[in-house]
């Protein structure tokens, strides 16, 4: 049960942490990359980035999957609500953005714990 806490702990943090590094609300660095290479290809390389963070830590720390799961199903949702509150977007454009990141960091850690 303690290791289920934490590893639901580990989960939210990590996701919470990497989507707001991957993708800062307000602050989205990737727009001068996107002007240089376009849109779609600036998408793919976060995707990329986000699979390969969650690869890592996949095989680094060996996450248990179901409790890291719902650690970062929570993320995503503790995560848009303060952007809902914070930052009050005017589309909801954020929730699909940072669902395919979350989608890419999972993915990537289910990954990196059945190789590693």
């Amino acid at each position: 049960m303690h290791r289920t806490l934490r590893e639901t702990g580990f989960g939210w943090a990590f996701v919470l942490l990497a989507g707001w590094v991957l993708w800062p609300p307000r602050a989205v660095y990737w727009s001068a990359l996107a002007e240089i290479v376009g849109a779609p290809l600036t998408l793919v390389l976060v995707g990329a980035l986000a699979v390969g963070l969650g690869f890592a830590v996949g095989v680094l720390r060996g996450v248990a999957i179901r409790p890291f799961v719902a650690g970062a199903l929570l993320a995503y949702g503790s995560g848009m609500l303060a952007i809902e509150v914070v930052v009050r977007p005017e589309s909801p454009v954020h929730l699909l953005l940072y669902g395919a990141l979350l989608g890419c960091l999972v993915g990537g850690a289910v990954l990196g714990s059945h190789i590693g």
